[in-house]
């Protein structure tokens, strides 16, 4: 089951998220992936990234501003109806690319394990949220700002980079299910 929920939070605090990330002082990491499905077109790209929380790591909660992040994620938690424990959450972006009219990002899933994913759209934007079932496309979702895609794990899915937008931002939350 995919689901979507529009404006999850006030306006004043979706805001605030945008500029907190998009400030020169913001430290975003650069990563690299390629990952070949035959079924699928892709490609190598460059994705930047924050990690917020990651419960494999020997420090959780691995940025400064975790007090601004941690009430989001409860308020998204409390969307679910499950028993949850959180293991990862982070920001990726997603810059203009190139390639982006002949590809996708890798498709994969997010955990092994019983989990719900949740991807929240920081800003409007293009390179949609792609979703398969039996290597077979189910459904596209398109980045709206304050838009919430919550789905269970494992399904598989791919992100797009942006082609009409400079950046695409998203939080990816990854609740295990006990």
């Amino acid at each position: 089951m995919i689901r979507i929920l529009d404006n999850v939070l006030d306006d004043s605090r979706s805001a605030k998220l945008l500029d907190l990330i998009t400030k020169d002082t913001f430290t975003w990491h650069l990563t690299r992936e390629l990952i070949q499905y035959p079924q699928y077109k892709q490609y190598e790209h460059y994705q930047h990234y924050h990690t917020i929380y990651n419960e494999s790591h020997s420090k959780p909660i691995s940025t400064p501003y975790y007090s601004i992040f941690s009430p989001i994620i409860q308020s998204f938690i409390s969307l679910t109806t499950r028993a949850v424990r959180l293991s990862r959450c982070k920001l990726n972006l997603l810059h203009n690319h190139h390639l982006s009219d002949t590809g996708t990002c890798p498709v994969h899933i997010d955990n092994e394990q019983p989990h719900i994913s949740m991807i929240y759209y920081i800003n409007d934007s293009d390179g949609d949220t792609v979703f398969f079932r039996n290597d077979k496309e189910i459904q596209r979702v398109q980045p709206v700002k304050n838009r919430l895609v919550m789905f269970e794990g494992p399904l598989r899915h791919c992100s797009n980079h942006p082609k009409n937008h400079e950046h695409r931002f998203v939080m990816n939350t990854v609740l295990l299910t006990k």
